[in-house]
């Protein structure tokens, strides 16, 4: 083979050779590439924003479960809430109903606290209730609370008055809500109406039921009596037991003491069997008794047992005040209640009312204000803070543990031919800016503020 030389001006030939034959060849190539494709883009849709639809308003009715330990020693007084929320139902499904929603209510007797939870979940789960108010006492309401935040279920408590319940129990409530006062109101409230009525007194005795809420009372009370009337000495601490038969001995005790005033904190059917005996022993004539729970046994009793001028804590509501000319709201419940069920009123019917007309006018508000029909959790918004007047006059759920603000009704026993039973007159009104301990605030720490 013969070698080929390559020089300068040969490889210069070359590639100029290239160069104009890849020049040829892309003419070449871009003469017979195909016609262009013209590209017709579609005009970009408008994206219209839809916002869900609006809740509407359910057309089945609101199912208000109503708890109560209706029969038994307390039945007398804790069942007054369900006559008085079947009262309620029927005043407001007569004027239309809730947003057009007609009330229902389901109540349940509720013996004991296993029973108690077991019906909560069946009215919850089974029934579907848009909310539960329950009024079996302290025990009860510990137990379901947890339950209301577990299920999401609102619920009003109505005779629940241990302070665990907010401080400990649920310190953060969202579903749970309390219209009865806390018994640190109670006993701060009875302390205040023995500084009133009785300025001078020096010796005290208190006698208690013998379980959690007694001695609670008890000790709060001293921590008042120390900070609000300095130099007074308790000279008798007594707990009887439970369903106690036999006060004699307690009685007797008293009597030798014979203490300026005398605390008792006995309720129901333990203050009733204590006072037969008391009426009997001269206890009236020797101390002067300031009663802590004395609006749940007063419209029970007749004057004969009940002597005229006795201290009594009406709690958060007294059924003759506001007075009925002046305060419809108030007259018009007590009529019915009384026609309906032949009995004078104790403190829960001003529950019911506040639990289901409090109920009634979130709904409404929050419907307003959203234009659908509110969640619960909607609903819950507007009753924090919520004001609205009741049975025993204006009140509001403090936002920040749901508490609600009622104020306290003290005033001496007094016999009038109008009514069978004493009646309390006048009235001494303690507003809870006195009385109820801030959120949070033990009644004890709150106490100790005011010798500061």
């Amino acid at each position: 083979m013969s070698e080929v030389k390559t020089g300068r001006r040969t490889a210069l030939k070359y590639i100029a050779t290239g160069v104009i034959c890849g020049a040829v060849a892309g003419v070449g190539g871009y003469l017979a590439a195909p016609k262009k494709v013209e590209v017709v883009e579609k005009p970009v849709e408008k994206v219209v924003y839809k916002p869900p639809p609006k809740r509407p308003i359910p057309k089945e009715p609101i199912k208000i479960g109503v708890m109560a330990w209706a029969t038994g020693p307390y039945g007398f007084f804790l069942g007054q809430g369900i006559p008085s929320a079947e009262i309620l139902a029927e005043e407001i499904n007569a004027a239309g109903g809730i947003l057009g929603r007609k009330v229902e209510i389901i109540s349940i007797d509720h013996p004991s606290v296993d029973v108690c939870v077991r019906e909560y979940k069946r009215l919850v789960t089974e029934e579907k209730v848009d909310l539960i108010f329950e009024t079996g006492g302290s025990g009860f309401g510990l137990a379901i609370a947890p339950l209301a935040e577990e299920m999401k279920t609102l619920t009003f408590h109505g005779d629940v008055w241990t302070v665990e319940l907010f401080l400990k129990k649920v310190p953060k409530p969202k579903y749970n809500f309390r219209i009865a006062q806390p018994d640190s109101q109670s006993a701060i409230a009875i302390v205040l109406s023995i500084k009133k009525y009785y300025p001078d007194v020096s010796t005290v005795a208190i006698i208690s039921p013998d379980y959690a809420w007694g001695r609670d009372q008890s000790a709060m009370q001293q921590e008042a009596l120390d900070a609000l009337i300095p130099g007074t000495k308790v000279v008798l601490d007594l707990y009887p037991a439970v369903g106690e038969k036999d006060y004699t001995s307690y009685i007797t005790k008293i009597n030798d003491a014979k203490p300026d005033v005398t605390i008792v904190n006995l309720f129901a059917g333990d203050f009733i069997v204590f006072n037969k005996q008391a009426l009997g022993m001269g206890f009236y004539k020797n101390t002067k008794p300031a009663i802590t729970a004395l609006n749940s046994d007063v419209p029970m009793l007749t004057k004969e047992e009940v002597p005229e001028g006795v201290l009594a804590h009406c709690a958060h509501y007294w059924f003759l005040w506001p007075p009925h000319e002046r305060y419809p709201i108030n007259g018009e419940h007590v009529k019915k209640f009384i026609a309906k069920t032949g009995k004078y009123l104790t403190y829960n019917p001003q529950n019911a009312y506040v639990t289901i007309m409090g109920y009634k006018i979130a709904v409404e508000r929050a419907y307003e204000k959203l234009g659908e029909y509110p969640t619960t959790e909607q609903i819950i918004e507007e009753l924090e803070g919520m004001g609205f007047n009741a049975l025993a006059g204006h009140g509001f759920f403090r936002p920040e543990d749901h508490q609600w603000t009622s104020r306290q009704f003290m005033g001496l026993t007094k016999h009038v031919p109008e009514y069978d039973c004493p009646i309390i007159e006048p009235i001494t009104v303690i507003d809870p800016a006195e009385s109820l301990p801030p959120p949070g605030m033990s009644a004890k720490d709150w106490i100790m503020t005011w010798k500061k």
